[in-house]
């Protein structure tokens, strides 16, 4: 009576860790389509939009110094020094929308890798371990928005755009 017990025991263990192993098979692949959907779309948004995003870099400093220029070199009304103010946030709120959100995704595209290799993958069955391994070697090149074939929108790139906005600033009002 005992050895069925055991052996009805370890049949049941066995069905829950074959089960468990589908189940997790399954949650591994459904995170590496997520991942390769991801990157395809951040694929066809760096073609799609490359040529403009390196437009809207040159155009942001621009248009934040044009404005703040003719600020610093005239009397302001009120009704101007709303207007000057309520487009230099709005301004630099957009160019932090979009940097902040394009750091976030190449930081966490970075941390996915690791993050995969610091949970038990090694315990698992052989054929999820490959799923894995193969997982972790697509996700070490991180996903990138870039400025066209110039740069990668980060945090940098944002701080870039505000020096060089200081920049023009400097030497418009160098010339009056």
């Amino acid at each position: 009576m005992m050895k069925r017990m055991e052996k009805q025991l370890l049949l049941n263990s066995f069905s829950d860790i074959v089960k468990l192993s589908i189940e997790t098979i399954q949650r591994v692949y459904n995170i590496e389509y997520a991942f390769l959907y991801t990157f395809s779309y951040v694929t066809y948004f760096n073609d799609a939009m490359g040529a403009s995003m390196v437009f809207d870099f040159f155009q942001s400093s621009f248009q934040i110094a044009a404005i703040l220029t003719q600020v610093l070199g005239n009397q302001i009304t009120w009704v101007m020094f709303v207007f000057v103010s309520t487009f230099f946030v709005s301004m630099v709120f957009r160019l932090i929308l979009y940097y902040y959100h394009a750091n976030d995704v190449m930081y966490l595209s970075q941390r996915l890798s690791y993050s995969i290799w610091e949970a038990n993958w090694f315990e698992q069955p052989n054929r999820l371990k490959r799923m894995i391994l193969m997982f972790i070697l697509r996700t070490q090149k991180p996903l990138t928005y870039r400025i066209g074939i110039f740069s990668v929108m980060t945090l940098q790139s944002c701080i870039y755009i505000l020096r060089a906005t200081y920049s023009y600033i400097t030497l418009m009002v160098g010339y009056n």
